[in-house]
């Protein structure tokens, strides 16, 4: 069976923009927790300088992660 290479682009884009987004959110709440501790830096700044950071790392896990754990997706049972 052959494999919709529109859908499996779709996948891999929605799963991008997943971890992207997650990243970013988890540096904000990184940057903000951060900002707490140890007589840190105002939350503002914590967050401008941490979200970025984790949204990257987010892109790069989409880009080299997008199989969503449930295998490979170019091979297809009939």
């Amino acid at each position: 069976m052959k494999v919709n290479a529109t859908m499996n682009w779709t996948i891999v884009n929605w799963t991008i923009v997943k971890w992207t987004v997650a990243g970013a959110a988890f540096g904000a709440i990184f940057g903000a927790l951060a900002s707490i501790f140890q007589g840190g830096p105002t939350v503002i700044q914590g967050v401008q300088e941490t979200w970025w950071w984790f949204a990257t790392a987010g892109f790069l896990t989409g880009i080299t992660g997008s199989k969503n754990g449930d295998g490979d997706r170019s091979i297809q049972s009939p």
